[in-house]
């Protein structure tokens, strides 16, 4: 069931929550988390929202695929963990498995898992980033 429209403010005191939980008491995360979710609000305009989803829900792993990469596909999901922990109405499920589920309700789902990343953006931004290595504890 849908409930109340949520604005981006609304979103970003669960966003900086999931943060803290997911980075501890680090001041500096690396600033590939800013780029995936970049990344993930750009694809939902391109590419639409179930492809976009799949694509970062994707956990499977393709034959000689380097360990960049399988990096990289562990952190896109991470996104959508993040999403999936914000997002109210997506009780018990994956984030695909519910747009899947309310594909009636499409259009105002995608709107909200924008204004969801885009408090994850923001929040991001609360902390320095950095290129990668080490980050502070």
């Amino acid at each position: 069931m849908i409930e109340r429209i949520k604005r981006v403010e609304d979103y970003i005191p669960d966003a900086l929550k999931i943060l803290r939980e997911q980075f501890g008491e680090k001041t500096t995360i690396q600033n590939k988390y800013s780029g995936y979710i970049a990344s993930f609000g750009a694809s939902l305009t391109q590419s639409g929202l179930i492809s976009t989803l799949a694509f970062y829900s994707n956990k499977g792993s393709d034959e000689g695929e380097s360990r960049l990469n399988c990096s990289d596909k562990v952190d896109r999901i991470v996104i959508i963990q993040w999403l999936e922990k914000m997002l109210e109405d997506v009780k018990g499920e994956t984030l695909l498995n519910y747009v899947l589920h309310n594909q009636d309700n499409e259009d105002y789902i995608k709107e909200d898992i924008k204004r969801a990343a885009i408090a994850l953006k923001l929040a991001i931004r609360t902390f320095k980033l950095t290129s990668g290595g080490e980050v502070d504890g």
